[in-house]
């Protein structure tokens, strides 16, 4: 998925600069912390059900993800203009990734950014004279973008409700 290169390269940053300097990485244990950890762990139950090790070893490594992305926001973001750095980032994407799944879903096709994550073509499901097209954006599976987009849209809706600037809140009602 796209999110991972940028993900990747602030670790690697991160990795580097903590050798470079030879610190000691110094991570407090905060709720989020140990949300995530729950949320792991009631994963691993999974792991006695799964038929298939394949597609368990998928939600762990997406699991993974996220909770390195959890550590570089916690590590990255330190004032008021790193958070709204990220948030800005975030409303760009949910903006680029509902305009390509609407271009996707009214097209009817992919178009061909499959080194981006994107399907080689889209679900389609027809029955005589219903035919739905179910788009999944860069993220793949239509059901992934959907659950992206849950976790957004109430950030979204907040900056928009909260946020004094109009370019922020015309980003977010995007």
């Amino acid at each position: 998925a796209p999110i991972d290169f940028p993900l990747m390269g602030l670790l690697v940053l991160w990795a580097a600069k903590t050798c470079v300097l030879q610190r000691q990485i110094k991570l407090k244990v905060l709720p989020v912390d140990a949300a995530f950890l729950l949320l792991f762990l009631a994963h691993l139950f999974s792991a006695v059900s799964a038929r298939d090790l394949s597609l368990f070893s998928l939600e762990l490594a997406r699991l993974t993800k996220m909770g390195l992305l959890i550590m570089m926001v916690r590590h990255y973001v330190r004032t008021r203009n790193n958070a709204k750095f990220v948030v800005v980032l975030l409303l760009l994407t949910i903006v680029l990734q509902g305009v390509l799944a609407a271009s996707q879903t009214i097209i009817g096709t992919s178009f061909g950014f499959r080194f981006l994550g994107e399907r080689e073509e889209l679900w389609v499901v027809s029955e005589e004279q219903l035919v739905i097209a179910r788009a999944g954006g860069t993220l793949g599976h239509a059901n992934a973008l959907g659950s992206y987009l849950e976790i957004l849209v109430p950030i979204a809706l907040a900056v928009f409700l909260v946020s004094k600037r109009r370019r922020l809140r015309w980003l977010a009602a995007e």
